[in-house]
């Protein structure tokens, strides 16, 4: 099995949340862990706004970065995936930076780790696995 893993589900998992604690099992059973370049970014920003919200110290943010990369099996760059992302965003009417994770566990056949619960609606009715509820193969 391979995962897709987006920031958020990243952040779940690093801060030891109930549901970090699934998507952990899942990465460890899986053969993979892919992501979008995408989301080294995002995941640069929930540590600027844990910062700025005074969740952390300065000097945790470079730990939970180096965290948050090594979840991180392939990191598929941006460009690779963005026209398709683009033309799922204004299908699907869902921001195309979540549709560069969407896109690309559809093209790896990969279960989607995601708290985002538009994108998890979207996924499983568009046949993709999501954490949870995969089809194991």
């Amino acid at each position: 099995m391979i995962v897709v893993l987006d920031s958020n589900a990243a952040i779940e998992i690093i801060l030891k949340r109930e549901k970090g604690k699934v998507f952990k099992k899942l990465i460890e059973a899986s053969e993979k862990t892919v992501s979008s370049e995408f989301y080294r970014i995002e995941i640069a920003n929930v540590i600027k706004k844990y910062y700025f919200g005074g969740f952390i110290k300065k000097s945790e943010g470079t730990k939970i970065m180096e965290l948050a990369e090594n979840l991180i099996d392939e990191f598929v760059p941006i460009k690779e995936n963005c026209l398709e992302a683009l033309n799922e965003a204004m299908r699907l009417n869902y921001p195309a930076y979540d549709m560069l994770y969407f896109v690309l566990a559809r093209s790896r056949g990969a279960v989607l780790l995601t708290l985002d619960r538009g994108l998890n609606l979207i996924a499983k009715k568009e046949g993709i696995d999501i954490a949870g509820q995969a089809k194991h193969r």
